[in-house]
C-alpha cells in the first residue's frame, strides 16, 4: 500500500514528530538516506549520486551530483547550496534534479521506492535508499 502526503503537510510532520509506523513495508521518508534513479522519464548513471535526506526539524540536504544542497521543509521554491563548475553533462543532471525538487508538489512512499509528482500527478523523480 503507498504512503501518499501532500508534500508539505507531511514533510514537516515526518520532519518533526514521531515517523508513524510505515504502511505495507513502506519506509519512512525520515531517517532514510535516498538515491535518484530516474528523473522524469530517464534513468539516472549510478555516478555520481544524486541523493536526498530528510532530517527533524524539517530539514533536507542531499547532493545534485555536482553540488551539495540544503534547506528547511517550506514553500519557498529556492533550495540553498553550493555553487561548484561541473562537466556539462553533470551539470545538466543537476539542474534537471534541483528543479524537479522545486517543482514538487507530493510524494508517494511504495515499499522501498520514494517517488516524488508535480501538481498534475505527472512523476518527476524516484528514488531508492542506499547506505550512507
Amino acid at each position: 500500500m503507498a504512503t501518499v502526503f501532500a508534500l508539505v503537510v507531511m514533510l514537516t510532520a515526518a520532519c518533526t514528530a514521531p515517523q508513524p509506523a510505515a504502511r505495507g513495508g513502506d519506509l519512512p521518508l525520515a531517517g532514510t538516506h535516498w538515491v535518484l534513479q530516474v528523473i522524469t522519464d530517464d534513468a539516472v548513471p549510478r555516478t555520481p549520486s544524486l541523493t536526498i535526506d530528510f532530517g527533524s526539524g524539517g530539514h533536507l540536504s542531499g547532493s545534485d551530483g555536482c553540488n551539495a544542497f540544503h534547506d528547511t521543509i517550506q514553500i519557498s521554491g529556492r533550495l540553498a547550496g553550493t555553487l561548484m563548475a561541473c562537466a556539462d553533462a553533470i551539470e545538466v543532471r543537476a539542474r534537471a534534479y534541483r528543479e524537479a525538487l522545486q517543482r514538487t508538489t507530493r510524494f508517494a512512499i511504495e515499499g522501498v521506492r520514494l517517488r516524488l509528482y508535480d501538481g498534475t500527478g505527472r512523476t518527476l523523480a524516484q528514488f531508492t535508499p542506499a547506505k550512507r
